[in-house]
């Protein structure tokens, strides 16, 4: 990305994909830079809303709070349809602890991107959420895609467990323990 940015200073994609590897190595400062200067660019090869929500990332990771969720709501306000705003918008709601948000951020997201979701992710944010009859279901729908995911069953016992629901639970705790003897 360097030589790219040598060669023409305003490739907005190579700054945007430098921002990228800057968070990946979590040197969060030099994405910021990079974001807002893609942000500053009249040459912008990028959507400005996916730019936005890019650089809230950074924010959040930086734990200005504040200045993501404006930074969300400009992107959402560009195009309310932009499945990175809602991804971006879950990774804050969580951060925030905001679980049902988050929840509801996941869900949209996973709507736009027209994706199956990670139903074990989905079931422990309805965990955190203390939604327990979603969250098992959402883990009941993963066991159904891969019925050997140990993991998936511990989760729906624990679920279950919780909604005092203890015949269930020790069934799916017996099924991740016959998939992983290690549970």
């Amino acid at each position: 990305f360097a030589r790219a940015l040598v060669l023409n200073p305003q490739n907005t994609r190579a700054l945007f994909n430098s921002a990228r590897a800057c968070m990946r190595v979590k040197k969060h400062h030099d994405a910021r830079t990079y974001y807002e200067r893609i942000v500053r660019s009249p040459y912008r090869q990028i959507a400005p809303e996916i730019v936005l929500a890019a650089l809230a990332e950074v924010h959040i990771r930086e734990a200005d709070f504040t200045t993501a969720k404006e930074l969300l709501a400009q992107a959402h306000d560009l195009n309310s349809r932009e499945p990175s705003v809602y991804l971006v918008r879950a990774f804050l709601y969580e951060e925030l602890e905001q679980y049902e948000e988050a929840v509801s951020s996941y869900l949209t997201y996973w709507e736009y991107r027209k994706m199956v979701p990670d139903y074990n992710k989905k079931g422990l944010l309805f965990l955190r959420a203390g939604m327990y009859h979603r969250a098992a279901e959402a883990f009941m729908c993963a066991v159904r895609m891969n019925p050997h995911d140990a993991g998936a069953w511990f989760n729906a016992g624990y679920a279950y467990a919780l909604m005092n629901e203890h015949v269930t639970a020790q069934q799916c705790y017996s099924r991740a323990i016959e998939y992983d003897p290690a549970f």
